[in-house]
Order: C-alpha cells, then sequence, then structure tokens
C-alpha cells in the first residue's frame, strides 16, 4: 500500500487501471462492431449475399430418391426405372440396371453378351445424362453406334476421378477386362477428388441418405497419393445464412481451403493411377474433357503423357442450346449427341489399336 494512501484508497488506485483496460476493450468491440455493421451494405452493394444453400430440388417417383448410400463411394446409384421432375417442370425419364448402372440400351436387351469386349464409361451427371432421358444420352447413343459391344455406364451425379478410379479397380477385380475404358472429364473434378470445404458446402444441401462419408485424396509430403473418406458435413461460420460478410468470409476461407489441398495435382495422381490400372490389364484409355475450360489443356496433356487418347471433345455451355436451360445447366439432348459424334472415332481406334 502507497505511504499515506488509507485501504479503501488503495484498492481504488488498483482499479482505476483494470477499468481503463475494460472501457477500452468495450470501446475496440463497439468500433469493431460498427465497422462490420457498415461493411454489410457495402458487400451487399457489391453484389455478395448471405449463403443460401442450394438443394437442386427434383421430384423422383418412385421412392424420393435416385440414390443410396455405399460405403466406398459415398453413395451410388438406387436399381429401378425413374421419372424425375425438376423445379422448372422439365421431366426426364432415368433407367438403372440390378447393379446400378445407368442403362445404355432398352432394359429388355441388358443381359445381351458382347462379342468384341465391353466399353466402359467413367464421369459424373454429364456422362450419366442428367436431365435427358435414358436413350438422349451420348453412352446410349454410343452403344448404337457400337453394336458389337456392350457399352456399360458407370457414371453417377456427383462423382469426381476418385470415384472413377474405385470404380474401375473394383470392375477389374471381378470382370473380363473390358475392350476400351473412357474416363469423361470436368475441371471442377479437383474439388470432388480433395473433398474440400468448398466441395462440401455444395454436397451436404443435397444429401437426402443420413450419414454417410465421402472418399477424399491427398497428396503426402513427397507427393504420395493417399486414400481415405470424411463425412459429408460443412462446418458453417456464424450467421453466413443471414450476413454477407460472413458469407463472403466463409467464401475467402473455403477457397484457401481448396487451393491449400492441391487438387489438380491430386488429379494428376488419380489419373495416373487410372490409366496405369487400366493399361495393367491390356485395355486402352480414352481421355475427354467435356466442358469447355482453360484447364482443359494441362491435363488433356498428362493424360496423353501417361499413354491415354486424349481429346477435348468439350462444349461451351454458355450457348444455350447446350444446356437445358431454363430448367437446369446440364448439357442437352443436342449436347450429348455431339459428345457421342466425337467420341465415337477416337473410341475406334482406340479399340483399333487393341485389336477388339
Amino acid at each position: 500500500m502507497p505511504r499515506g494512501d488509507t485501504p479503501a484508497e488503495a484498492a481504488a488506485a488498483i482499479r482505476a487501471p483494470r477499468r481503463r483496460a475494460l472501457a477500452t476493450a468495450t470501446l475496440a468491440l463497439a468500433a469493431t462492431a460498427l465497422s462490420l455493421l457498415a461493411a454489410e451494405p457495402i458487400a451487399r452493394a457489391r453484389g455478395f449475399r448471405p449463403w443460401t444453400p442450394d438443394p437442386v430440388l427434383a421430384e423422383v417417383e418412385p421412392g424420393g430418391s435416385l440414390y443410396v448410400g455405399d460405403p466406398i463411394l459415398g453413395y451410388a446409384l438406387r436399381p429401378g426405372a425413374f421419372q424425375v421432375t425438376l423445379a422448372g417442370g422439365l421431366r426426364f425419364h432415368a433407367t438403372h440396371d440390378a447393379l446400378g448402372h445407368r442403362i445404355s440400351r432398352p432394359a429388355a436387351a441388358q443381359d445381351a453378351a458382347a462379342t468384341q469386349g465391353e466399353i466402359w464409361i467413367f464421369g459424373d451427371s454429364f456422362s450419366y445424362g442428367w436431365s435427358v432421358s435414358d436413350e438422349e444420352s451420348y453412352p446410349w447413343l454410343l452403344q448404337t453406334a457400337f453394336p458389337r459391344h456392350r457399352v456399360l455406364n458407370f457414371a453417377v451425379g456427383g462423382y469426381g476421378t476418385l470415384q472413377a478410379l474405385l470404380q474401375l479397380e473394383a470392375e477389374l477385380a471381378t470382370r473380363p477386362r473390358p475392350g476400351a475404358v473412357v474416363l469423361a472429364h470436368n475441371f471442377f473434378h479437383d474439388s470432388r477428388n480433395t473433398f474440400s470445404r468448398l466441395r462440401r458446402r455444395e454436397v451436404v444441401p443435397w444429401n437426402r441418405l443420413g450419414p454417410i462419408r465421402h472418399p477424399l485424396a491427398r497428396l503426402g509430403p513427397a507427393g504420395r497419393l493417399a486414400l481415405g473418406s470424411a463425412p459429408v458435413v460443412y462446418a458453417e461460420l456464424p450467421l453466413m445464412r443471414r450476413s454477407a460478410l460472413a458469407n463472403l468470409a466463409a467464401t475467402a476461407w473455403d477457397l484457401l481451403d481448396d487451393r491449400g489441398l492441391r487438387g489438380p495435382e491430386v488429379t494428376r495422381a488419380l489419373l495416373a493411377r487410372f490409366v496405369a490400372a487400366a493399361q495393367s490389364r491390356g485395355a486402352p484409355v480414352v481421355f475427354v474433357t467435356l466442358e469447355a475450360s482453360p484447364a482443359n489443356p494441362p491435363i488433356l496433356h498428362t493424360a496423353a503423357s501417361l499413354g491415354a487418347r486424349a481429346a477435348d471433345i468439350s462444349l461451351d455451355l454458355r450457348i444455350r442450346a447446350n444446356t437445358n436451360l431454363p430448367h437446369d445447366g446440364h448439357p442437352s439432348a443436342l449436347a450429348h449427341r455431339r459428345y457421342a459424334k466425337r467420341l465415337a472415332p477416337l473410341l475406334r481406334a482406340a479399340l483399333r489399336e487393341a485389336g477388339r
């Protein structure tokens, strides 16, 4: 206690700095809050909005869903014949065989024997044929062009290179080698392969299957590819559904996370393993890109360097006729006809080289 001060005066002297510190902190918090409040209308004026999850509304009859959970792939196609009605009123029919493949020929002919080997197609919703009916999808059109080969469509909406690899390795272990393998690629597979926050943000609102795990791939410090899985969850930032500023911060975090996971490098490593697996069984690989993008040439170069027959058969989806807009932005029936026309000669050359 300072000399001459009473106990009460000494206690007051001790409390005074604490009060000043508390007042300073309160003022700093208030200033921060006011700054954030001022920044919110600025963010909105620049076009940013709170996060509104996209549930991809579609009515599926019967059963309400095209999918079932899968312990390896995360989810897979549910066998059956379905009518799908999108929110804008567009309707299409989709048929999945007993093994969970979208059919590429009339259901009555699904068991017809292939006389010259099978053609396996791996890909995402573009190759599955989301928003077009069975007979309008390019795998169906290829089946018509290659009647002596059985076309198997392994594509599923939302899949990336990783799921294609997992499917291929499982099929090669249980089926005779195919005549040719097609891997259809899109630039957005990078975030799917790493299952980054950016991808989780998209997938979580779509999930109607309950708790499931999604496969993911990572590159270790030495560049070694490692495969794993993670639950389909997305950690939202507080208020991001109400505040444009919070959503902007979440988006920045998601983009940094996505970039840090080195998606393009992961995709190239997965592609190398995919091509090697097919070639080890003597099956030629045709690698194609489907949506026009500046990211296509580098991955096509990688595929060619690995020994795949690589080609850009992509379409510009900004052209309305190539999509089903205003109902859906996926490739239209016209686009699928164009894909089939561009892919057919590549397949013929690959099959000819393999003697199939």
